[in-house]
């Protein structure tokens, strides 16, 4: 994978060089979608869409996931983490946007509500919905990314077909953590790490270049 490590608009912007990526991919996964804002973007973005998958635990934020009328989007009230159980969800003060299932990961918003959710990971998610395989994921998911990313290498050896991963963290260690990942596995199967130098901190987009 290619790695960027840029602003937000400067992804957006460079997603659209990548025309083979873009016309190719037919399933999109948005792990912690909370609202979908970015839904005009990415249907945009990516026009040949068939599936749109959309990973969201919080209650809250389902309710505003219903009222986006896309046959091709498809709601799984489902935290995906790196273990398949039942666990917890900590709802925050400001309508829920910073939620998480990592506690320590909630800095600066007050705990409203713990409710009880489902845990799983991503290849278990695939294989129990039968769901169609990834081609982008877009994962922005409150400290957890690594978490999410970790089971794909050890459990998904389809891993080599995804061919877009944008990632939006929240501090530097989560970022780092998933650059070492990238550069200890990914590299294995084909993918490049580059880090390109920016002063903006939080986001990270890895291109598959078997698809460049």
């Amino acid at each position: 994978m290619t790695y960027f490590h840029y602003s937000e608009e400067w992804l957006i912007k460079k997603i659209s060089y990548f025309n083979k990526i873009i016309t190719d991919s037919k399933n999109i996964y948005v792990i912690g979608s909370h609202r979908f804002d970015e839904y005009d973007t990415i249907t945009s973005l990516f026009p040949n869409l068939n599936n749109i998958y959309l990973f969201e635990p919080n209650p809250i934020m389902i309710e505003s996931l219903k009222k986006i009328k896309d046959p091709r989007i498809k709601i799984f009230e489902t935290a995906i983490t790196n273990h398949n159980r039942d666990g917890l969800l900590y709802i925050t003060d400001n309508d829920g946007a910073s939620s998480s299932i990592d506690f320590k990961s909630i800095k600066g918003f007050k705990i409203i509500d713990t409710i009880k959710i489902v845990y799983k990971t991503l290849p278990t998610m695939i294989l129990d919905e039968k769901l169609k395989r990834p081609h982008v994921l877009l994962i922005d998911v409150e400290g957890a990314e690594y978490s999410v990313l970790y089971p794909l290498m050890e459990e998904y050896p389809e891993i080599k077909n995804i061919k877009m991963i944008y990632v939006e963290t929240r501090s530097d260690k989560t970022l780092e953590d998933i650059i070492k990942l990238v550069k200890e596995y990914f590299v294995l199967i084909g993918f490049v790490p580059l880090d390109l130098s920016d002063p903006t901190l939080g986001n990270a987009l890895f291109i598959n270049r078997r698809y460049i």
